[in-house]
């Protein structure tokens, strides 16, 4: 049974980081991205996929979340991946006031974007804080 339980926490472990690492690339391309948006440069199509195939990857982790909880870890993984995705929205709905000459979207968008990016730090310290609780724990 203890043989089980360190198992499982070992799996755990591994989501926890992979996720966490996961977000940590994503989140320096974001950051990239919106400082180029933020001096008027639309993202291309090709970047744009990029950031796009880095978020999917990330939620086909998140979605192993299920697999070794506990309810509070998956709770917080599912906000981190909302809040990535929300991410991932503004920086589209930027490029594309950029790309289609719409200035007078730009600030709303931009503001769009700050307002992704806190939550996303938010939901990133939470689900750290967590995973760090759950695997300091005996289960």
């Amino acid at each position: 049974m203890a043989e089980h339980m360190h198992w499982a926490r070992e799996q755990r472990r591994q989501v926890y980081n992979q996720l966490i690492e996961l977000h940590s690339t994503y989140m320096l391309t974001t950051i990239t991205s919106g400082i180029a948006l933020d001096r008027g440069q639309a993202l291309s199509d090709e970047e744009l996929q990029a950031i796009r195939g880095q978020y999917m990857k990330f939620v086909e982790t998140g979605g192993r979340l299920d697999l070794w909880g506990p309810a509070e870890a998956v709770e917080k993984g599912n906000r981190l991946v909302r809040a990535a995705g929300a991410k991932y929205t503004a920086i589209c709905n930027w490029s594309s006031a950029l790309q289609q000459g719409r200035g007078e979207d730009v600030p709303h968008c931009s503001g769009e974007f700050q307002a992704a990016t806190a939550a996303d730090k938010e939901a990133r310290n939470g689900f750290a804080s967590e995973a760090r609780s759950v695997l300091g724990s005996a289960s």
